[in-house]
């Protein structure tokens, strides 16, 4: 679940209810859709509305094929579980 201070990985402001966030599947941290993560919003709210998770990668992992030093907080959560948008109550 997003925690209401999860900065983005890309512009470190934080990901807030409302603003399309995504949580990399390896390392876990959260980054605004329209920032960078090459996924369409039309692509994004499909998912949203049909409750399907998108498999989506942030930079870092993507390129070293490894997760970043920012562990998810429950390693045993399979990456097909993260949902596409959580918001913040």
């Amino acid at each position: 679940m997003v925690d209401c201070t999860d900065e983005c990985i890309q512009c470190l402001v934080p990901v807030r209810a409302r603003q399309e966030g995504l949580q990399c599947d390896m390392c876990g941290r959260w980054q605004h859709r329209k920032c960078n993560t090459g996924v369409s919003r039309a692509d994004y709210w499909a998912a949203v509305k049909s409750g399907i998770s998108i498999d989506w990668n942030c930079n870092t992992c993507t390129f070293t094929d490894e997760p970043t030093s920012h562990p998810v907080d429950d390693p045993a959560t399979p990456a097909m579980e993260h949902e596409p948008y959580i918001p913040c109550s």
